[in-house]
Formats: structure tokens, sequence, C-alpha cells
């Protein structure tokens, strides 16, 4: 009993010592990968995690846009969109069943706030965004 408990309690411990980004769940590290990625101005590694599909929403001042993955990816290549955030907040994270999830982020860079609605499924093994909503606000 007190082996078993000894046990416990070093687990309890090992885990409270473990580094926050090894136990995240897989939706809040695609999102990371994607904001992080778009400060970088990496297209490439966006490409990998947004599915080619998908459709992006921006509303800037009461006013809607609509991108194709493959307008947004020219945008960060070509440096329109990304550049240093100040701050990065995770707001909440909800999965549907095994495949599916959204992830709410907000970000603030020197300029704009940022409030992103992921939509992540699991195709083929791989999460993946299928869209992405993001309200812009000045700071």
């Amino acid at each position: 009993m007190i082996r078993a408990l000894t046990s416990f309690i070093a687990f309890l411990t090992l885990f409270n010592l473990t580094d926050y980004n090894s136990v995240k769940n897989p939706a809040i590290v695609i999102a990371e990968n994607f904001i992080r990625s778009i400060e970088k101005n990496d297209a490439n590694s966006i490409s990998e995690i947004l599915h080619s599909d998908s459709e992006i929403y921006s509303s800037l001042g009461g006013r809607l846009t609509k991108l194709t993955s493959s307008q947004f990816l020219e945008n960060v290549k070509h440096k329109k969109f990304g550049g240093k955030f100040k701050t990065i907040n995770y707001s909440n994270t909800t999965y549907f069943g095994k495949n599916t999830a959204t992830v709410l982020i907000s970000t603030i860079n020197e300029k704009f706030m940022f409030i992103y609605q992921f939509s992540l499924a699991k195709i083929n093994k791989k999460w993946m965004i299928i869209s992405l909503v993001v309200e812009i606000n000045k700071e």
C-alpha cells in the first residue's frame, strides 16, 4: 500500500514538472502552430495544417472578407498577413466526438486584436484546419 502511494505521489510530481507543451491537446497544437507560422510568414508550414478546401473569413470594421486557402497562403507568403504578436491567449477548446474540434485564440500586436475561431477535423489520422473565422479589432 505504501509502495503504491509512493509511486502515485512520484507520478503526480513528475506530471506537474512536465513541460506544458508536451501535454497539450492536438487541436491547440495545430492552432498554435498556425499562429507561430503566421508570425514568421511561413506559408509552407501553414499549408501543412490548413486543408486545401478550407475557407478563411475575416471581419474587420464590420466588413466580412472571404479567402480561399490558396489566397490566404499567398498573402502570408507576400507578408500581407503576419508579424509578431505581443500576447497570445487560449480561450476555449471543444471536441465534438473524436474527429472534430474548435479552438478560440486571441492575439494582440501593436495595432490590432485578432480573435481566431478554428474549426478542425482529423482527416486520415491528421488534424487539419478546415475553416477559420478571424475578427480583427483596432487595439
